[in-house]
């Protein structure tokens, strides 16, 4: 019997268990993960091609067992999966308001209590209880305490239908939103588009560009694009014109244009952009330069 299995058989024996929480950025864990999947891939073989890889995806043995800088504490503190959000209820219940509630906006409740209240806008509840009221801005779910597992049923159903709501969201990220400022403090999301209309012969998003960041050098051929500033200093690059844009003008860029929208500012740059056109996909888009390697 090896070590660990003498370990392992101990803790068993006297009802020990050890929990691992691992801390660190979001920068700390990627550079990780770069330096790893090196190693893995150096180990490759024709004959075996896949095998090397095998392991990659586990934080424990790709990460965890190889790095040379991670440190481990003991540290006596609470612990819940929060694996649904029934769990979370449990968490966040407050005895003070008999709700728990989640959100930047504070609820209306009249005798309504034992409720999960998840919203960033005005939710009303009146005469309910031991419901999960989870609203973002893609979707509402209503459920029963102690049912939210059957999520499940509802995600397998989004599946049979298609639904965009599995692979897209109404507010995107996008890799210009890279040291932007909290979110928290702008409400504008700098570094990202929302969707604010989608129909069958228009489209209109709101972009947010962080200072100093600027989108791909593309072009679409399905569609033609109107922007107007909203808030910011813009440089716009339509084929061989560059111009700069402040607050309340607009551009207009013709469907097969190479463009371009640069943050000159030193604040959020936020664009209101009106797509026409037959087909307003996000595979519609041809680049020639980007700043993060997209095709």
């Amino acid at each position: 019997m090896g070590i660990d299995k003498k370990i392992n058989k101990e803790f068993l024996n006297h009802n020990k268990f050890c929990i691992i929480h691992y801390i660190t950025t979001a920068k700390g864990i990627v550079r990780v993960r770069s330096k790893q999947r090196q190693l893995f891939e150096a180990k490759r073989s024709p004959e075996k091609p896949d095998l090397a890889l095998q392991g990659f995806a586990h934080i424990d043995y790709a990460v965890m067992e190889k790095s040379s800088i991670v440190k481990v504490v003991p540290a006596d503190i609470g612990w819940s999966d929060l694996g649904s959000f029934d769990s979370v209820y449990t968490e966040m219940y407050n005895p003070a308001k008999e709700n728990a509630i989640l959100g930047s906006v504070e609820p209306i409740l009249v005798d309504s209590t034992e409720n999960l209240i998840m919203s960033d806008r005005k939710v009303a509840l009146v005469d309910v209880s031991d419901l999960l009221v989870i609203d973002t801005e893609d979707a509402l779910l209503i459920s029963k305490r102690g049912s939210s597992q059957k999520v499940k049923e509802v995600v397998s159903t989004l599946q049979k239908e298609n639904s965009v709501l599995l692979d897209s969201h109404i507010t995107v990220k996008r890799p210009w939103w890279q040291d932007a400022w909290p979110s928290s403090k702008l409400r504008l999301r700098p570094g990202s588009y929302t969707v604010l209309q989608d129909e069958v012969n228009f489209k209109v998003k709101k972009l947010m560009v962080t200072p100093g960041k600027k989108l791909s050098l593309q072009l679409h051929h399905k569609r033609q694009e109107h922007w107007t500033v909203v808030e910011g200093l813009a440089r716009v690059t339509v084929d061989d014109k560059i111009m700069n844009l402040s607050r309340n003008e607009t551009t207009y860029i013709p469907a097969g244009a190479k463009h371009r929208l640069e943050n000159l500012g030193q604040v959020p740059l936020c664009i209101i952009e009106t797509q026409i056109g037959s087909y307003f996909g996000e595979d519609d888009i041809v680049r020639f330069d980007d700043d993060w390697g997209r095709e």
